[in-house]
């Protein structure tokens, strides 16, 4: 009897493009919480984390019929729709936050003292500092460390999800992680202002 373990992505997922949401809901369990970790570094909260992780399997199963897993398994595809998804969510939040700027500080929302307290959590600082430096790297070296540092693919399904050798995506890393740690010893990922 085949266990959860034995089947791969790609088996899984053309069962699901059959309409079998037991073998979705599989995907599901496998791959929710490595998901919800690249959400939650994308937009530094794991409580928005988790509506857009729900979003993400919401929209990899309503496009299911018109994408395809390969062999390197979903997370580069379901890595894909979160982008989409976290990108969109980022533009949102900022279309919010310019209208908050906007109104009149007598009304009292932008002085809240718990919202104060709230984005000062020292994980959320720390957060903020790490994807701050991240964002001093060059897109190539960003893109390495997405997938492998914080979304956990190995360095062979990397390379295949951004169609280059698996020796850049290893180079790439090697030179981010340098990079990132003289940012963060440093101590100029980020200022004052940059914080959430």
């Amino acid at each position: 009897m085949k266990t959860l373990e034995d089947c791969a992505d790609e088996v899984l997922w053309a069962n699901a493009q059959q309409g079998d949401s037991d073998s979705f809901g599989d995907l599901f369990d496998r791959h929710a919480d490595t998901v919800l970790n690249y959400c939650a570094f994308r937009l530094g909260t794991y409580q928005d984390a988790e509506d857009l992780t729900s979003q993400v399997f919401l929209e990899a199963w309503r496009s299911r019929h018109r994408l395809t897993v390969q062999t390197s398994g979903a997370l580069p595809l379901l890595f894909g729709i979160a982008a989409h998804v976290c990108a969109h969510q980022r533009r949102k939040l900022g279309r919010r936050d310019r209208a908050f700027r906007r109104l009149p500080r007598s009304t009292g929302l932008l002085d809240d003292p718990a919202d104060l307290v709230a984005n000062r959590v020292d994980a959320q600082k720390d957060a903020a500092e790490i994807r701050q430096a991240i964002k001093g790297l060059s897109v190539n070296q960003r893109a390495a460390v997405e997938l492998c540092l914080i979304g956990g693919l190995d360095m062979r399904t990397a390379a295949l999800a951004l169609g280059i050798p698996e020796g850049t995506v290893k180079s790439r890393l090697s030179r981010a992680r340098t990079r990132l740690q003289t940012t963060l010893a440093d101590g100029t990922a980020t200022s004052s202002k940059e914080l959430p």
